[in-house]
């Protein structure tokens, strides 16, 4: 037996006992220490060792602590009758882009001073994020019990743990948590230019509960129904991972700001990659449906970027064939989703095949228009199919006059609508679409 080789079981009962920080300050990163040098006793007697941090630790091997108040404090640790151990910096850097990887998902942040970048979020709070400030990236994890008290919170690279664990050790570049023997709650690899949480499991006030580790996510419901969602090994850049919503899964793009930045544009299409890799089929579609259900910002229109615009196009296309045929409403809204892409596509490249396959998707489900469909849904259908025309013959496209007409009669009706169901909105929020109905409805006349 050496100097370092102290038996496991002695290491987890000296954290126990020191309440998992350093006796004389309290600060959650330490070494251990034998009171007694252990080249007099040579052994490793769980009462003569105890936790100091670095500081302490090189304090005492210089002989400025001595070994009596060393051993006065292991009676009394600084720990000992506090909720939660000190507070310390933990896994400070420094970088312009950064990575974490959870559940085989890498996900790489262009670090930009003042942005918040979340990673795991249920319902509305977020449980793993990050914070630039000052070009460092600080890191921000809490992780509640089962009865949803904090155990572990790094708030913006502060760490502190609560003192009433069952185990918590740091050795290297690991930190772990257990609630029990084998029963990790957390474990997180820092290194210098990534964050790698091995496990995590998160429950939230609702009794909703998030577990990962290697590369699946486990729902479980209040209802005690689960779900497993596996990825296949996938890279992206600034993008929002996943929440929960009693028990259903949804994922949602990082908030950038503005529709109009590359930095969105660039999580939506991101975010679409993670959506796509997931290898169940029903999860899968549940999630690609959750995405453009909830990023509603992104939808498309005029002043989107092509980037954006095809992702939007692939979304709606990667779904179609993953709805059941029963399924109509999703079907119509994945149809009228990839059709209004491909409008804005046609428009931005003055191409009239593009408009023509928007066209006759939009008259596909005006043709089909399923129950619970809404009635702005309506408005905004028969529009498209005037719009769709337009853009058709200003790229030199045919359509015979009865098509024309059609589109005509579809245009009237939507602007009928839209003026008689939502007269406020029509003139505050919405008199730039009115007049974009009302001039393709005025082109197309002038063609007949």
């Amino acid at each position: 037996m050496d100097r370092s080789n102290i038996p496991e079981s002695i290491k987890r009962a000296v954290r126990q006992r020191c309440h998992f920080g350093c006796i004389i300050c309290g600060i959650p990163i330490f070494d251990y220490d034998h009171i007694e040098a252990y080249s007099t006793t040579l052994s490793h007697e769980e009462n003569n060792i105890v936790l100091l941090c670095p500081f302490h630790h090189a304090e005492k091997t210089r002989g400025r602590i001595s070994v009596n108040t060393v051993r006065k404090r292991s009676l009394k640790p600084f720990n000992r009758g506090q909720s939660f151990t000190s507070k310390t910096k933990i896994g400070i850097i420094e970088p312009d882009t950064f990575s974490v990887k959870i559940a085989g998902v890498i996900y790489t942040f262009d670090a930009m001073d003042g942005q918040v970048y979340p990673v795991l979020n249920i319902e509305c709070l977020s449980y793993v994020s990050f914070t630039r400030e000052h070009l460092e990236l600080l890191p921000s994890i809490y992780v509640p019990d089962e009865n949803g008290k904090i155990i572990l919170q790094i708030d913006k690279g502060e760490l502190a743990l609560s003192t009433g664990v069952w185990d918590y050790n740091i050795v290297g570049k690991i930190l772990r948590v257990s609630s029990k023997e084998h029963d990790v709650i957390i474990s997180i690899r820092y290194e210098e230019e990534y964050i790698e949480i091995q496990k995590i499991r998160v429950k939230d006030a609702f009794g909703l509960k998030v577990e990962s580790g290697g590369e699946r996510i486990v729902l479980s419901a209040p209802d005690g129904s689960h779900l497993n969602v596996s990825f296949e090994d996938t890279e992206t850049k600034n993008c929002c991972f996943l929440g929960t919503r009693r028990g259903a899964y949804w994922v949602s793009v990082n908030d950038f700001g503005h529709i109009h930045s590359e930095e969105y544009d660039n999580a939506f299409v991101d975010l679409l990659s993670v959506c796509k890799s997931i290898k169940d089929n029903d999860v899968k579609k549940e999630a690609l449906a959750a995405l453009s259900n909830r990023s509603r910002r992104s939808a498309p229109h005029a002043d989107a970027s092509e980037k954006l615009l095809e992702a939007r196009m692939d979304l709606s296309e990667t779904i179609l064939p993953l709805v059941s045929d029963d399924d109509h409403l999703w079907k119509a809204r994945a149809r009228f989703n990839a059709a209004t892409a491909k409008m804005h596509l046609a428009l931005r490249n003055r191409s009239a095949g593009l408009a023509l396959e928007s066209l006759d998707l939009f008259c596909l489900c005006l043709g089909s228009m399923p129950e619970g469909y809404e009635e702005t849904e309506k408005a905004q259908l028969l529009a498209n199919v005037c719009r769709a025309s337009a853009v058709c013959i200003k790229n030199e496209g045919v359509l015979d006059k009865t098509r024309i007409e059609f589109a005509v009669s579809c245009g009237r009706s939507a602007l009928d609508m839209y003026e008689r169901q939502y007269p406020r909105l029509t003139q505050v929020e919405w008199p730039n679409t009115l007049n974009t109905i009302a001039d393709a409805k005025s082109f197309l006349e002038e063609n007949l």
